[in-house]
């Protein structure tokens, strides 16, 4: 009988353990998950700042560098440093001041290297895609666009390859890979459909259209610009923006957009 006793008191002991280790590792289980969260949003708010900040960044570039380099981040410090780096690339790259973005680019990859991040690398790469595209090395830059996407796509969230799609679709067209292009709008019109970001359709749209206009199918080609246009106009009635035509507006939406 005693024997007995001790056997179960022996099993509730163990049994009691079994479930103390099993809510310590639930506890660090959270923690790390908490953590990584905190790791994969150190750049959100100096992202919600810059996006508030778009008319700025292309009226007065040289005020946005200023205003990012002051910006106080959250989070990992190194990443941060990198991050800010990439978005004064940009305002360089609006300014026309080439060669400061090229250094800055340098500057991202050196790091990189030493400290691989897809998110910091994906966006590094696609700017260095449209210093080269405006440069008129196509090819150079369509590998440049291809390698951000392939990066972004390792990333938990991929809305920013919505933008990648585009810049790769472009550059197929420009360099008359037109069923390379319908296919990258496509896949941009899908992602983009599928994380409801419908502000990129009429860009993605337009395009479909101008490959059908390259085709010579001008009944496609119509049809996906009159779509464009539609969703253009959707826009026009959430925003209360008027423009003067449906031209203006798609290179506004562009324009604002950057793509970068």
């Amino acid at each position: 009988m005693v024997s007995v006793y001790r056997k179960i008191m022996t099993m509730q002991i163990k049994n009691g353990l079994c479930l103390l280790w099993l809510f310590v590792l639930m506890l660090l289980l959270a923690a790390c998950s908490h953590r990584q969260k905190d790791d994969e949003l150190w750049h959100k708010d100096i992202d919600e700042f810059v996006s508030g900040h778009q008319s700025l960044m292309q009226s007065h570039p040289d005020s946005m560098i200023m205003l990012i380099r002051n910006f106080k981040c959250e989070g990992n410090p190194d990443k941060s440093d990198q991050w800010k780096k990439i978005l004064i690339a940009k305002c360089y790259y609006m300014k026309g001041a080439d060669a400061q973005c090229q250094s800055l680019i340098d500057s991202v990859n050196a790091y990189c290297k030493q400290t691989p991040d897809n998110r910091i690398l994906s966006c590094a790469d696609n700017l260095q895609g449209i210093l080269l595209l405006v440069s008129g090395k196509r090819k150079e830059a369509l590998n440049y666009y291809e390698k951000a996407y392939h990066e972004i796509m390792n990333l938990d969230s991929c809305g920013e390859a919505i933008d990648v799609c585009i810049n790769i679709a472009d550059a197929s067209r420009q360099m008359g890979k037109l069923a390379d292009a319908s296919s990258w709008y496509r896949r941009a019109y899908f992602l983009a459909d599928s994380l409801n970001q419908h502000e990129a359709q009429n860009c993605i749209l337009s395009g479909l259209g101008q490959v059908y206009n390259d085709l010579q199918n001008y009944q496609l080609a119509h049809h996906y610009f009159q779509k464009a246009e539609r969703c253009i106009r959707q826009r026009i009635r959430k925003m209360f923006i008027s423009f003067t035509t449906v031209g203006e507006m798609c290179t506004a939406v562009r324009k604002n957009r950057l793509r970068l």
